[in-house]
């Protein structure tokens, strides 16, 4: 199968560490040092059987165990590099794969090691989803996705005697079985008419669970409902869904042989999935890039955005999902597809790129409030499917092209502010109005720490040296300037208060009769990092009057 020429030759070539990167190190890793940076133009899966295609820049699915075929190891090795192979892909034992890592860097090719769980074909759909490739002349896609996902549960509900579904990352049914005579109760019937799973207070500990784990997981058994098992459809490590299937009895011994159909089934599934998923994003991915670009750009205009199919005079606004510093191999990919696909439900239009470690979203929208809930949603439902922690933060709404750079660099600015202070509120959407205190903070903090100039002489040495008088400053400061309140907060005497603040007039050198100094005292101080002053210190602004210079 060869690539589309966009990836192969056009704007962007794409290397083998980026296509293990996408995969994600539980399903491939590269066994040979150099050769990372190596251009895949071609994917060809081989069994051992006939001629090697000359085609340069293939990346060859040897479809084989290592250990068992190490006598044909040279032959192969040897052809793959005389017709520039990109690399090779393998399974094996430990054993098996060394050998043919040995032969591998002797001839110069680049050797990766698959995982002996992944189906050869669920690999070759995940490589050509993460490559960007045209999918449909795999033989064993050929037909309806729909049509084999429904074989798969069909076969599966014969087999157990139960009613199976596939479910989608939203807990929607994308397939349910529909044999003669299986069991089936309200809850899944339900589920079926109205193409949601209803919600229960166990629904969303139950479902993370089955996602999270690399097996099936039996369900305890409710109140008015059969008994159930469910694993996840997982391409490597992204999550596609899950399948549900009914027990008509308690699986006792025969619960290990269940559990392999249901894997094998899953497995299966996967790679259908992922074609299904890829026919629905081919355009989506194409508007990604162009989103991509506009990201990234100084200015945008309406001719911009009419290349997105969208407008300006619909009001437009971003969403950006942070993943965080270290995401986990696969991690925002699943987040992209998760939030391209609730916002879709949710907004006229929603397109989503990913940039650095943030799903970038543009939605279509009039109402700034109507964002940030929607956003909340698509948060928590990241959090309780995915297991994913973001911080989120949405933009205000524009109605010309030229106001969405403002935009794009207002969410930045918030996250960026949220990652210097604590949020007041767990899994809260980050607005303008919700965050302009912090902004105004963030902002001086990056004013004082582009001009040293503007710090106050003995700020650093009192907080380095003498942080008890810090945040002793700081509390009666916050408090209006009153020693009572400022001993309280501290849980300290008054006197010890009285003390500290002489202390910081006299060895420190500050002016606390000086309404000004008082306040650039407090604002340093604030801003100065949690790891050199107590975290107790009171970060309101000051209370109980104004600064009027007298230690009451």
């Amino acid at each position: 199968m060869q690539l589309e020429d966009g990836l192969s030759g056009g704007e962007r070539q794409q290397h083998i560490d980026e296509l293990i990167g996408l995969l994600g190190a539980d399903s491939v890793a590269r066994v040979t040092q150099a050769g990372g940076d190596r251009v895949v133009k071609h994917i060809e899966f081989f069994e051992s059987v006939g001629e090697l295609p000359d085609s340069p820049g293939t990346l060859l699915l040897y479809g084989v165990r290592a250990e068992d075929h190490m006598g044909e190891a040279r032959e192969v090795l040897s052809a793959a590099s005389r017709f520039g192979y990109s690399g090779v892909a393998i399974k094996g034992e430990p054993r098996g794969i060394e050998y043919w890592k040995g032969i591998a860097e002797e001839f110069g090719l680049v050797l990766m090691k698959v995982n002996i769980t992944l189906s050869w074909r669920t690999f070759e759909a995940m490589l050509a989803y993460a490559a960007g490739e045209q999918v449909g002349d795999i033989d064993y896609l050929a037909g309806s996705p729909l049509d084999l996902l429904s074989g798969i549960v069909n076969e599966l509900a014969g087999y157990l005697g139960g009613s199976v579904v596939i479910e989608d990352l939203g807990r929607r049914p994308v397939v349910h079985s529909t044999v003669p005579g299986q069991l089936i109760d309200a809850l899944r019937t339900q589920t079926i008419l109205s193409r949601s799973t209803p919600p229960s207070p166990q629904d969303s500990e139950q479902y993370q669970a089955v996602l999270q784990s690399p097996v099936p997981v039996l369900q305890p058994k409710l109140p008015r409902e059969a008994l159930r098992t469910a694993v996840a459809v997982r391409a490597g490590t992204r999550p596609l869904g899950s399948m549900w299937a009914i027990l008509p009895a308690d699986p006792g011994a025969q619960w290990p042989d269940i559990a392999d159909r249901m894997s094998a089934s899953a497995s299966r599934a996967a790679g259908v999935m992922l074609d299904l998923l890829r026919s629905s994003e081919m355009g989506v991915k194409d508007r990604a890039q162009r989103l991509r670009r506009i990201l990234r750009a100084n200015t945008v205009s309406d001719s911009d955005l009419t290349e997105l199919g969208l407008s300006a005079t619909q009001g437009l606004a971003f969403i950006a999902f942070d993943a965080g510093s270290q995401p986990q191999p696969g991690e925002l990919d699943a987040c992209r597809a998760m939030v391209q696909q609730q916002l879709r439900l949710l907004h006229a239009e929603a397109l989503t790129a990913i940039e650095g470690t943030k799903v970038i979203a543009l939605v279509e929208s009039g109402s700034a409030d109507m964002v940030a809930a929607n956003a909340s949603k698509v948060q928590l439902l990241l959090e309780r499917s995915l297991g994913l922690h973001t911080t989120v933060a949405a933009s205000n709404i524009v109605r010309e092209a030229a106001e969405l750079i403002a935009q794009r660099r207002l969410v930045e600015r918030l996250l960026r502010a949220a990652s210097q202070r604590p949020l007041p509120v767990k899994r809260q959407v980050l607005t303008i109005d919700s965050m302009r205190t912090q902004l105004f903070l963030s902002s001086v903090a990056e004013l004082v720490a582009a001009d040293s100039d503007l710090t106050l002489p003995g700020i650093a040495g009192m907080v380095s040296t003498d942080p008890d008088t810090a945040d002793s400053l700081l509390a009666w400061i916050a408090s209006g300037q009153n020693v009572t309140y400022a001993a309280e907060e501290l849980g300290v005497h008054k006197n010890t208060v009285r003390y500290r603040l002489r202390k910081a007039q006299e060895h420190f050198g500050f002016n606390l009769k000086d309404p000004d100094e008082v306040l650039a005292i407090w604002l340093q101080l604030t801003l100065t990092s949690n790891d050199s002053v107590s975290t107790r210190r009171v970060r309101a602004l000051p209370r109980h009057g104004g600064t009027t210079g007298r230690c009451r």
